[in-house]
């Protein structure tokens, strides 16, 4: 396998590609953003290992094109500083998984063999919107570690919409998705679960907010008025 390494520290990038050659694992490595995306789109990679500190910006930029062109790329981030603040950014990006420097090389080696065995539509069962977390697998909603007690209905709501990365999900497909086998309920059971659900996302003070078109439908958003 072929390993797509995007890291400008020389001492670093030389310790991760050693740690890969020991696993029989071809790496080509890049100092920059510019140099990354550029191989990838030339090269077959079965994952990436990328820093978010580049000379050319943040890593997590290589990670946003590539899950906005719909690739599915196993993606290992290496992050520094504020660990957990970093690593809610980078999944919040695309990123599979993120690993904090400074890291044991076995570890890295660890999380990378994992997500190279993870099919790859696993990546799309959790969901982070801002500091809010969604697991589709469990159906629950973590904000900081702490879980909101979400109705199923509430939390199916909050699924698509998180799935949905920022677009707009019309009215129509709310209600025939939460209410579609309950012939018995009107639309306005869906105005009462969302307002149930903005409800609980202010109380929890999550900085999520569920941005309203009228006439359209609805999204997620970090921003109260976008």
């Amino acid at each position: 396998m072929r390993i797509l390494l995007v890291q400008d520290d020389a001492r670093l990038a030389h310790l991760v590609e050693e740690t890969l050659a020991r696993a029989q694992f071809q790496t080509d490595a890049f100092a920059t953003i510019a140099q990354g995306g550029y191989a990838l789109s030339l090269q077959h990679y079965s994952g990436v290992i990328l820093d978010r500190r580049l000379p050319d910006g943040d890593g997590l930029s290589l990670v946003r094109r590539w899950r906005s062109a719909g690739n599915p790329i196993p993606c290992l981030v290496l992050t520094g500083g504020d660990a957990v603040h970093e690593r809610i950014e980078g999944l919040a990006a695309g990123a599979d998984d993120c690993l904090t420097k400074p890291f044991a090389p076995d570890e890295l080696l660890a999380r990378m063999r994992a997500l190279l065995r993870r099919p790859p539509q696993l990546a799309q069962r959790l969901h982070v919107v801002g500091e809010l977390v969604i697991d589709v697998d469990v159906m629950t909603a973590t904000l900081a570690g702490r879980r909101l007690a979400l109705t199923a209905r509430e939390f199916h709501v909050l699924r698509l919409l998180a799935e949905a990365h920022g677009q707009l999900v019309t009215r129509q497909r709310l209600f025939d998705q939460v209410y579609g086998h309950c012939s018995d309920v009107g639309k306005g059971g869906l105005d009462v679960t969302l307002h149930r659900l903005r409800r609980k996302l202010s109380a929890a003070e999550a900085n999520v907010f569920v941005a309203n078109q009228p006439n359209v439908g609805y999204r997620l958003s970090t921003h109260p008025h976008a």
